[in-house]
């Protein structure tokens, strides 16, 4: 028997009643206890004596947190997956290598803490619920590595949850990522690495629920859109539930992620930087060295400049105002990728450009 809790009424006392009594209707759930040491596949750590294989986890709060190193087929177990994982209040786990929960629709829901470290590559086969316990919020680390959902990510469930990405990625194979599910504050911090939404965003789009929730991105971090997103996320940078300060947004168009990468200067974000990039073609690009950057609407104070991948200067050239079409020619660079920069009275966008 499995509870559904976007069936439960939401209150605060009701939801947490409904995380207890989910985790006590699994069927084969294993408890960590953390009896030995804070090795996952220690069988002593278990309340039942073996490591969880094909089963539903639960990380209860213990003195000796529980770390997952090496993959359960490492320790002799038939296949790398959980069927379901909950942490519960003041629980800890922290993952650096691979992990599939739910061989076929396998949910995760989530209070206590979530540390991703580098070399995890975790699956989620159905839903990521972040943040399911009204009472205790729930904090997640993503320092490296992969966290997926094939279903949607809802942050901010019944709980709050805050969600600090400081590399790796995180991404959604469908229906995107909601901040603010049910009852919970949804608050996304990405200073390094990469959150890819595939399925599209919502914060707090729901009437008949009082969630709410806001993304921040600054350092190196990064919020891929894949797919023309601009009218579903122009609102919430208007309304600052997009907040930047020196990191990137980019819109990543046609679903090709090694093909065209957009990307706005978070010191100039706005709707219409949003909606003018979406329009903005270079052709060729490929290019063997001379190509033209063709514009939507006239500009003022143009200047383009080209750098190289790992961000050193290459060339710029100034162009006069009130054009629409810049004519540029880098035939006398090396061939590679570089990123082409876009300097105007409407901020700076940068382009993803290859040279042949």
């Amino acid at each position: 028997m499995k509870l559904k809790l976007h069936n439960f009424k939401t209150s605060k006392l009701f939801m947490t009643a409904a995380l207890v009594a989910f985790t006590s209707f699994f069927s084969y759930a294993q408890t960590w206890t953390g009896a030995t040491n804070t090795d996952f596949l220690e069988a002593t750590n278990w309340d039942g004596g073996v490591i969880p294989n094909d089963t539903d986890v639960i990380i209860a709060p213990s003195s000796n947190n529980p770390v997952m190193n090496a993959s359960l087929t490492s320790a002799g177990n038939a296949n790398d997956y959980i069927s379901h994982l909950v942490i519960n209040p003041d629980g800890n786990l922290t993952i650096s290598t691979t992990l599939l929960i739910g061989a076929s629709g396998g949910n995760y829901f989530g209070s206590g803490t979530l540390n991703v470290e580098e070399g995890a590559d975790i699956n989620i086969r159905n839903q990521g619920r972040f943040g399911s316990d009204a009472d205790n919020p729930q904090i997640v680390n993503i320092n490296g590595g992969l966290l997926n959902t094939k279903n949607q990510i809802i942050i901010g469930d019944n709980g709050d949850c805050t969600f600090n990405i400081n590399g790796g990625l995180v991404t959604s194979t469908t229906n995107g990522i909601i901040l603010g599910g049910y009852n919970g504050v949804g608050i996304v911090n990405i200073t390094g690495g990469v959150m890819r939404l595939n399925g599209g965003l919502a914060i707090d789009d729901r009437d008949d629920r009082p969630g709410s929730g806001y993304i921040t991105i600054s350092g190196d971090g990064s919020l891929e859109l894949v797919g023309d997103q601009t009218e579903a996320v122009a609102p919430y940078i208007t309304a600052e539930k997009i907040r930047t300060s020196n990191g990137t947004l980019q819109a990543v168009y046609d679903g090709r992620i090694d093909m065209t990468v957009i990307s706005v200067d978070p010191a100039t974000l706005s709707t219409n930087n949003v909606s003018l990039v979406k329009d903005i073609k270079i052709s060729p690009n490929p290019t063997n060295g001379a190509f033209t950057v063709n514009l939507p609407v006239a500009l003022q104070n143009i200047t383009t400049e080209i750098y190289s991948i790992n961000g050193a200067f290459v060339t710029s050239q100034k162009h006069q105002d009130n054009q629409t079409q810049l004519n540029i020619n880098i035939s006398n660079i090396a061939t590679g990728v570089y990123v082409l920069k876009v300097l105007s009275n409407e901020g700076p966008m940068s382009f993803k450009l290859i040279k042949q």
